[in-house]
């Protein structure tokens, strides 16, 4: 590709940008103006003009790819990996669009094929527009298996505390420095000893956290202690055993792994010395006297 096209497609960019401008209209920027037709202050605008660009790409992403599901549901169950559906929208676009523009700028260093250029482009553009969408369901990943290893060695407490006579919201609010898992027990714990309303709770807590069938299940024990007193003692001792069990598995198969890759770089290591010390004379002697053999 040759580098005078590089201006005519900088021009062709900034007028189909330009164009999208016009089409697309802030759903946000339409509310603000109505409020202030109707007597609102000025700051209003303000607030417009700093997040028309944001709302201008979250338009467009919605209607190349409409979020699968309660996307915001899933932001609030990864933590809040992005602040909000139109930051995560806004950086689909922009992913893409990097990905975009540093493959056409390449390929122009690199003179190649225009055809090429654009289906590499193409391709790159789609990679970094599912970017976002990868890192939420990573996120998401990662805050579950962190809950699950808090959830071992925090049911382990409770159920000792249980044991040794202590309250059940008590125990709950004693494991509240173990991570996720110690939030969430003193969340519960302190609104039922405020409001008595558990189930409200349960389902607020539940609302934050990604979908666990193990704290799922911890919940329901909890609302169903608060019922009718059940004694869910032996089931908090066998779900801590069962969690801890597959916790000292994960242990066991990463050590493995780790000795697999650490016998691998050895292994290379003696390979390389060998041919230094074995190998490289001879070829030496190879390559400087004829007469070797």
């Amino acid at each position: 590709m040759s580098s005078s096209v590089l201006p005519y497609a900088i021009v062709f960019g900034i007028g189909i940008f330009l164009l999208v401008i016009t089409i697309l209209k802030p759903k946000r920027g339409s509310v603000l103006m109505e409020e202030n037709e109707r007597g609102e202050t000025i700051r209003g605008e303000e607030v417009d003009n700093k997040t028309a660009f944001d709302a201008i790409l979250s338009d467009l992403s919605k209607k190349i790819r409409p979020e699968s599901g309660d996307l915001e549901a899933r932001l609030r169950k990864s933590g809040f990996k992005y602040a909000s559906v139109e930051k995560f929208h806004g950086n689909r676009m922009m992913s893409a669009l990097i990905y975009f523009v540093c493959i056409v700028f390449a390929g122009i260093y690199f003179g190649m094929n225009f055809f090429l250029v654009a289906g590499l482009a193409t391709a790159a553009a789609l990679y970094g527009f599912s970017g976002p969408e990868q890192v939420l369901n990573k996120a998401l990943k990662a805050r579950r298996k962190q809950l699950l290893k808090e959830m071992g060695f925090g049911l382990e407490s409770i159920a000792f505390r249980l044991s040794s006579g202590a309250k059940y919201w008590d125990a709950l609010l004693a494991v509240r420095e173990l991570g996720l898992f110690g939030k969430a027990c003193e969340y519960i714990s302190t609104q039922y000893t405020l409001n008595d309303n558990l189930e409200k709770t349960i389902a607020e807590v539940k609302s934050f956290y990604p979908d666990t069938p193990q704290f799922d299940e911890f919940l329901a024990l909890t609302s169903l202690q608060n019922k009718d007193g059940t004694n869910i003692l032996p089931s908090l001792q066998m779900a801590a055993h069962a969690l801890r069990q597959t916790y000292k598995q994960e242990i066991v198969e990463t050590g493995e792994k780790v000795k697999m890759k650490i016998v691998m770089i050895t292994a290379f290591f003696i390979v390389m010395s060998t041919f230094v010390v074995v190998l490289a004379p001879a070829l030496f002697m190879l390559i400087f006297k004829s007469s070797f053999f």
